[in-house]
């Protein structure tokens, strides 16, 4: 019903894409050959793919909590063990999404002690933290 692009003729309109929307920023792939270090660097929008939108997400849909067995379905990975590498992604996601909530936490907790502070009390936490800031 619909004419299916080929994967390159995709690519390069995902390219496109990125180039417009600014995603330039530089990325550096380091690797070694013998005992030679190489890197090299490219725009982001000039290695861009379609499979970086299937990782996106795989990995967001897991750090979502959507169960691996209905991402597979989605993605059509045959097996588990075809999909590790990106749990792997997605759980170093969640950890890093767990350290901003407990921030937010500690934030939420020291609003809701200065708003119960009385005037006293607020000039001695400013001066407080003017000290150990």
């Amino acid at each position: 019903m619909f004419n299916v692009p080929s994967n390159q003729k995709l690519n390069d309109a995902i390219k496109d894409a990125a180039k417009a929307a600014g995603l330039d920023r530089i990325i550096v792939n380091t690797y070694i050959i013998g005992n030679e270090r190489k890197e090299e660097q490219h725009r982001f929008c000039d290695i861009i793919s379609c499979h970086d939108a299937r990782r996106t997400f795989v990995s967001c849909s897991l750090a979502m909590g959507i169960p691996p067995q209905v991402v597979m379905k989605c993605t059509g990975h045959s097996n588990y063990n075809t999909m590790k590498p990106y749990i792997e992604t997605a759980t170093e996601t969640q950890a890093l999404q767990m350290e901003k909530w407990n921030k937010n936490q500690y934030r939420s907790q020291i609003i809701n002690l200065l708003e119960d502070a009385d005037e006293d009390k607020l000039k001695k936490i400013l001066s407080y933290l003017k000290r150990v800031v």
